[in-house]
């Protein structure tokens, strides 16, 4: 904060100092111009005169970099609350952990949120945007899949990054530090919704054993060999029609 101000106002008083290395060159040209064009005339008035409004853009420059200063540096401060925002009363009893893993409360107050918030997001992805677009638009008929693509190329040439996030410095790290941790993994219950945090190792283990279960899940035999048996069938076919 207080680097921020030192550097504005070193800039501030360099474009002053600049200010009045031009004033006072534009003062002794027209000095110059009056004692070589009329001697004879008082100056004095003309000089008092050219002082009296040479302070008008002074003061309006001075003002215009106070106030982008002062936006500066309340939008400083808009930041440093949010990100000091105190959340240890934060309600994280949606949250489940039953891993071995020990959550910071930050992580457990992301997680909080549900699976479902999205965060704002910093950038676009166009080559996801492309390929997701190609894929959900490719048996579409042509004419709306161009008007389709307009309004995307629109969209993403349009697009410009959010001014407010919605979650803090510390609460996209937390977030980013669940995301790179490879032991647990994130679900949802099956009932209340809460958001449950496991040992991958567990979650796996789970899953197998209910895949396992024949009472539920009826061992399917490897098809391989039949599919192949039918393309041989047809492709002998297809040869013997085209001869």
């Amino acid at each position: 904060m207080i680097k921020l101000r030192n550097n504005l106002l070193n800039y501030q008083f360099k474009q002053q100092r600049n200010i009045n290395i031009e004033i006072n060159t534009q003062l002794s040209i027209i000095k110059w111009y009056l004692e070589d064009a009329e001697p004879s005339r008082q100056r004095t008035n003309d000089l008092e005169w050219i002082n009296k409004y040479d302070q008008s853009p002074r003061a309006k420059l001075r003002k215009k970099h106070n106030e982008k200063l002062q936006k500066l540096i309340d939008k400083h401060d808009l930041k440093l609350k949010r990100s000091a925002k105190i959340i240890t009363t934060n309600d994280t009893s949606n949250v489940v952990n039953m891993s071995k893993t020990v959550l910071t409360h930050e992580q457990m107050y992301v997680l909080s949120k549900g699976l479902k918030y999205v965060p704002t997001p910093s950038s676009l992805n166009v080559i996801d945007i492309i390929t997701n677009s190609e894929k959900s638009l490719f048996n579409v008929p042509k004419i709306f899949k161009q008007a389709a693509f307009a309004e995307i190329s629109t969209y993403v040439s349009k697009w410009k990054k959010p001014e407010h996030n919605n979650l803090s410095k510390e609460e996209r790290l937390a977030l980013k530090q669940i995301k790179c941790n490879p032991a647990i993994t994130v679900v949802t219950a099956d009932k209340g919704g809460k958001v449950v945090v496991m040992d991958r190792d567990t979650y796996v283990l789970q899953i197998e054993e209910h895949l396992n279960n024949r009472n539920i899940y009826e061992n399917v035999k490897d098809p391989t060999n039949l599919i192949k048996t039918s393309l041989r069938r047809e492709s002998s076919s297809l040869i013997v029609q085209s001869t």
